[in-house]
């Protein structure tokens, strides 16, 4: 049925962004690894053009419970975890040369637009 599609490609949309983050060494053990999976499903889902404050944290704070400003927080942190620990070479295969030092570490809504292209 048509509610049965929707499930899988839902499941294989999950599955690919998980496999992801997973492959820029976001540890699976913190919470931003959660919000970013949920995060990206539904920037795919309907958010594209919509803004991370006004759209994106208020849905995944909404579905942990948690509030906006803890959401976004926990999500730049895995951000910052990524380019901590992911190789360099895996950086700028995914992101390009703007991962360099001295312009920094990509936005929260930098990362979700780069992440979402990818899926």
């Amino acid at each position: 049925t048509e509610l049965n599609k929707l499930t899988n490609v839902e499941e294989e949309n999950e599955t690919k962004i998980k496999r992801v983050l997973k492959d820029l060494y976001m540890p699976v053990s913190i919470k931003g690894y959660d919000y970013w999976t949920l995060a990206i499903q539904i920037y795919k889902n309907g958010g594209k053009g919509k803004s991370m404050k006004g759209y994106i944290y208020p849905k995944v704070a909404k579905y942990f419970g948690k509030t906006t400003t803890q959401v976004e927080r926990v999500m730049r942190f895995a951000v910052e975890r990524v380019f901590d620990l992911c190789p360099q070479s895996t950086l700028e295969e995914v992101f390009g040369t703007s991962t360099n030092q001295c312009k920094g570490k990509y936005t929260n809504a930098e990362f979700l637009i780069k992440i979402a292209e990818i899926i």
